[in-house]
């Protein structure tokens, strides 16, 4: 018996995510239209980051005695944002998504023993803009 039509949504889009990630290697970096089946996971991650973006925007305002931001995504709930930090610890970087999936695509292809060139060119798009630099406050490592 379903409880509760979200917490089984959740469970669904996580279970959609991990598939996902175990198929791609690369975390939950999903591009947007990304799918597993017929369920749409990249679109339900970017709705997952924009809620864990919506609830840290809201711990600060109310940290800082600032009214709460209206509209935006509902806020995850604690137990949801460590659910999704089992399956990739990075899953809601502060940078771009695609640059984070060519970090890691990057980061894959060093760990297998094969050596980047200091300016390489890759035939992808998301390697490309991987290349290109590290954003700012971007992870030294993918570990």
């Amino acid at each position: 018996m379903v409880w509760s039509h979200f917490d089984a949504s959740f469970e669904e889009g996580l279970a959609a995510a991990a598939a996902w990630a175990d198929e791609h290697e690369v975390g939950l970096a999903a591009p947007v239209d990304a799918v597993v089946g017929e369920y749409p996971v990249g679109r339900w991650l970017k709705n997952q980051r924009a809620a864990a973006r919506r609830a840290d925007e809201l711990e600060r305002c109310r940290a800082e005695g600032l009214p709460e931001p209206e509209g935006g995504a509902a806020p995850l709930t604690d137990e949801r944002p460590q659910a999704l930090e089992d399956i990739d610890p990075g899953w809601c970087p502060t940078w771009s998504v695609d640059w984070q999936r060519a970090f890691r695509l990057a980061w894959l292809h060093i760990k297998a023993a094969a050596v980047c060139p200091p300016r390489p060119v890759w035939p992808s798009r998301t390697a490309r803009t991987w290349a290109s630099g590290p954003p700012p406050s971007a992870p030294v490592s993918a570990g």
